[in-house]
């Protein structure tokens, strides 16, 4: 069953889309494959569906933030030939995908400064 999952990080916030031809299987062989310490499966309480997403956006917000493309099918055509090892992501035709970045964007940022004591 296709299901659609946001991920909140402290450097961007996600919303992607998994299509019903990916597995359990195949997001855990991902996982397997390209975090074998399986830190992002611990983050997500064993949750396999919340891992592999939060593996992908951050796979694709990493590559975002390196080359800085005009546009997300850009940047999804450059994941897809980098990234042989996970589903394909939607590039705008409607045939061959498994994942589809939905939105992304930096998470808010801010700073904390201390006053000045006044003399």
């Amino acid at each position: 069953m296709a299901f659609s999952i946001t991920v909140n990080t402290i450097r961007f916030s996600a919303r992607i889309a998994v299509n019903d031809n990916v597995s359990n299987t195949t997001m855990m062989q991902s996982l397997r494959d390209l975090d074998p310490e399986g830190t992002r499966l611990d983050m997500c309480d064993g949750n396999v569906k919340g891992a592999f997403a939060m593996l992908v956006a951050d796979k694709f917000h990493s590559m975002a933030e390196v080359h800085k493309d005009n546009s997300i099918e850009v940047t999804c055509r450059r994941f897809n030939l980098y990234n042989r090892k996970l589903p394909p992501l939607h590039t705008g035709d409607d045939e061959n995908w498994s994942v589809r970045i939905i939105s992304i964007k930096p998470s808010p940022s801010f700073e904390v400064k201390t006053l000045e004591q006044s003399a």
